[in-house]
């Protein structure tokens, strides 16, 4: 048995495949739009250049005397540290594991980016790297004594920190 398609559905379905085909753009339009993306700077399209940048010691809780330790909440067993570059403030500490001779390592990265990584390398061997909060926070436990190197990167930069000599006794 075969069924016959009335024909009004063949004209639904004539029109509706008529209605699928494009209709060009008027010709100014389009060259209005190529203009457009035609005076983008080339500095947009591009990436930024990777920044290595060396920070410097600003505060070191060891070296500033009687008087910081009156005003600020000291810890015979914390040393706390300030680093500058670029616009960014690194602040570090440095605190005594009880019972051992490790050190626990956080920071907190203050300036105009809000997401990036840590590493540490020690001469012995150690390496470990962190993951910023979202308070661009970091921390590295269990951190033997030694020289170390603590690196930051974020966005488009790299930061190293100056060397650290983690001491084998407070």
């Amino acid at each position: 048995m075969s069924t016959m398609t009335p024909p009004f559905v063949s004209d639904i379905g004539c029109a509706l495949h008529q209605s699928r085909t494009l209709v060009d753009a008027p010709e100014a339009l389009v060259l209005q739009a190529v203009a457009v993306f035609q005076q983008r700077p080339l500095a947009a399209t591009t990436a930024r250049p990777w920044r290595q940048l060396v920070a410097h010691l600003s505060f070191d809780s060891t070296l500033a005397g009687a008087a910081t330790a009156a005003v600020r909440h000291h810890q015979a067993d914390t040393r706390q540290l300030l680093f500058e570059a670029d616009g960014r403030e690194v602040e570090l500490r440095i605190s005594a594991v009880p019972g051992t001779d490790r050190w626990h390592l956080s920071g907190q990265v203050l300036g105009p980016e809000d997401s990036g990584w840590a590493c540490l390398n020690s001469n012995d061997g150690y390496s470990a790297e962190s993951t910023w909060s979202d308070l661009s926070e970091f921390s590295f436990e269990d951190v033997p004594p030694g020289l170390c190197t603590v690196v930051l990167r974020g966005g488009d930069w790299e930061l190293f920190l100056p060397d650290l000599a983690i001491p084998r006794d407070i």
